[in-house]
């Protein structure tokens, strides 16, 4: 009888010993990356603008607290690693006066069932023919974001956006090599078209609009979700 209870005390113990070795190592990852977003917000033109970086650090610090919490409850999640990896992005087409092709994938794990985070590329063509000559550039970038539902499939987003492109200046014609930083907060709505595929319908807002912006307040996107 001592015996059994020993052993039934040391697997606790075991478990327990495991479970806090998860969460320490998830928080010391997140504050490593929670520390560098929040340096990246502090070299983002917002000197004249005082209310937006606290805005900024209100959204990094809520979804601190909600990753952490988050991620503590994932240690007992019984899903594989690849069901809760998903791929999506947003395609659009535009013709005309203006002509816009862009491309943006991106690749998302679900921490949680309310709680997602990732990355995502961006590539754009661009012209504008009401100048002459023709405006046209090609437009790279990247991103992370974060994702929580609210309630059911209304969600809280928020992401940072990095952007390379040629800036075109009138009436000189000159352009000018430049890469521009988008701090995107706002919310959504996700509608399930299968049980691993939906369609999301997103407004945000950018923190950090300025002249050089490709985005004018505020943004709508339509995009898509594909389980694995």
């Amino acid at each position: 009888m001592a015996n059994s209870a020993f052993r039934i005390v040391c697997k606790v113990t075991n478990k327990y010993q495991d479970i806090n070795k998860e969460i320490i190592d998830f928080l010391i990852n997140d504050l490593n990356f929670f520390l560098y977003f929040y340096k990246m917000i502090k070299t983002l033109n917002m000197n004249k603008r005082p209310l937006f970086r606290i805005i900024a650090v209100i959204i990094i610090s809520l979804f601190f607290s909600l990753n952490t919490s988050a991620q503590q409850q994932n240690i007992e999640s019984k899903e594989s690693f690849k069901d809760r990896i998903f791929l999506g992005g947003n395609l659009g087409l535009q013709f005309g006066t203006i002509t816009l092709i862009e491309i943006s994938p991106l690749l998302g794990y679900k921490i949680t069932d309310d709680f997602s985070a990732g990355i995502g590329f961006t590539y754009q063509y661009y012209k504008d023919t009401r100048f002459n000559p023709d405006y046209s550039t090609n437009i790279f970038g990247g991103r992370i974001f974060a994702r929580y539902y609210i309630y059911q499939d209304f969600f809280a987003h928020s992401e940072v956006e990095v952007l390379n492109y040629d800036a075109f200046y009138w009436p000189s014609n000159d352009k000018d090599n430049i890469t521009i930083t988008n701090v995107l907060v706002g919310g959504g709505y996700n509608q399930h078209v299968s049980q691993r595929a939906s369609v999301s319908i997103m407004i945000l807002w950018n923190l950090n609009e300025d002249i050089n912006s490709l985005y004018s307040n505020p943004i709508f996107r339509v995009g898509f979700n594909v389980g694995l």
